[in-house]
């Protein structure tokens, strides 16, 4: 095979490693990358140099020490940074027992500084059949840590390659011992995965190993809507919303999962047997909060996507109910909202379809408003807490009362935004 060419900065840290009397090797996704003719992001090192050591070779740098408990700490030289990590096993100077400790047969992989791969698992043949095979012949390696479980989806996910049968059953196996990974690592990977195109479907024929990590999901399953507008059940439906968004944020990929997660519990059959589901926004969106909380997002993530599933079944009619909106969402997540709105008109019956056309007006007329810098947020306003002070009120909460009043009547067009005509306003109202 053509030997991979390694970038002059990361050939200076193997080099410098090198003279200093020790191994050094590239690892990981970089050559994974390399050989699939990605452009790699970063580039880990794996040496037979220990932590102290590796530390004191490159004294002159900054150091971080991101994983010291796995003899990892991170190097940066001219603002980039290498993950270096000592070999793992019992012989500091066997690089096959590390590839071979490593989770799966392409992240076994090891690249010399002369840019020969060195693979010891068939790595490179199973890169080729695009296949996800865990290194070793059982499942001890998904055992001693089970979030390999949802990386191993990742992968699959990232690269569209298909998870080898016998680390498939491995996976089904040994799911419920995610219950017993923290939150935080749970979460990292769902955010890596679900920002995937083609994640919807991963998701679907792993559908038994995500519902272990969010539980929620499961009354979604086989739900029929009983509605002319939807072809498919809840989480069907869902996991198309999911394959039309366009923004690959983890935020709203989340929200579009989640957008009809209230439907099961709120359904209700009319006398023509057709399904409704009053309500389903707020119930969804309070589940969605309870989800994301217990994975440890943050709590502007949870804010946008709260905001997202309350309002995408939201009718917006008029300039006035685009500007509430805008208020409320900001300039950028407004048109995320359209993007999931869209997403979900995609996802349902063609008897829906004339949505679209509407939802494409309210775009225009959001983008207009923007332009034209009409008023949508107290910024806008034409006075400010000065001029309140200038009339005699005293700083306090009484403010928020007041502006909350005139941008909403400014919105509504019940009075123009212009200062002498806002502070009449003010006079007759207040004082």
């Amino acid at each position: 095979m053509t030997k991979i060419i390694i970038p002059d900065s990361v050939q200076k840290v193997l080099e410098f490693i090198n003279i200093n009397g020790y191994k050094a090797y590239i690892v990981g996704g970089a050559i994974r990358d390399n050989i699939l003719g990605k452009t790699p992001t970063d580039y880990d090192i794996t040496t037979n140099a220990d932590i102290s050591t590796i530390k004191e070779i490159f004294k002159y740098y900054k150091i971080f020490e991101t994983g010291l408990k796995h003899n990892t700490i991170t190097l940066r030289i001219n603002k980039e940074n290498y993950e270096i990590t000592t070999f793992r096993g019992s012989d500091i100077n066997s690089l096959e027992e590390d590839l071979l400790l490593r989770d799966f047969t392409i992240n076994s992989l090891a690249l010399d500084i002369n840019g020969n791969i060195i693979d010891v698992s068939n790595g490179l043949e199973d890169l080729t059949n695009k296949l996800i095979r865990i290194n070793g012949n059982d499942d001890s390696v998904i055992i001693a840590d089970p979030l390999r479980i949802l990386r191993a989806i990742r992968l699959a996910s990232n690269y569209d390659f298909t998870i080898e049968k016998q680390t498939e059953e491995y996976m089904f196996k040994n799911r419920e011992l995610l219950n017993s990974v923290s939150r935080e690592r749970i979460s990292d990977e769902l955010s890596k995965i679900i920002v995937n195109r083609n994640s919807y479907k991963y998701i679907e024929d792993y559908f038994s190993i995500f519902s272990i990590v969010i539980p929620q999901l499961i009354p979604m399953k086989g739900f029929n809507q009983n509605n002319p507008h939807h072809m498919y059940d809840v989480l069907i439906h869902s996991l198309y919303v999911l394959k039309n968004i366009r923004n690959r944020s983890d935020y709203l990929c989340l929200a579009a999962l989640f957008h009809d997660i209230g439907k099961p519990s709120t359904f209700k059959i009319d006398n023509n047997g057709i399904g409704h589901f009053y309500g389903h926004e707020e119930v969804g969106m309070n589940i969605a909060k309870k989800i994301l909380k217990e994975l440890k997002y943050d709590n502007e993530t949870i804010r946008k996507i709260a905001l997202l599933i309350k309002y995408h079944d939201f009718n917006i009619e008029s300039k006035k109910t685009i500007k509430r909106l805008l208020n409320e969402f900001g300039e950028e997540l407004i048109f995320d909202l359209y993007d999931l709105k869209q997403s979900d008109i995609r996802a349902h019956t063609k008897m829906s379809y004339y949505r679209l056309d509407i939802l494409k007006k309210t775009i225009k007329d959001t983008k207009e408003i923007i332009k034209q810098n009409e008023c949508f947020q107290r910024n806008d306003l034409s006075i400010n807490g000065r001029d309140l002070i200038e009339l005699g009120i005293e700083p306090g909460n009484k403010y928020k009362i007041i502006f909350d009043d005139i941008l909403t009547r400014v919105i509504n067009d019940d009075i123009k935004n212009d200062r002498e005509v806002i502070i009449d306003y003010i006079k007759d109202t207040y004082l």
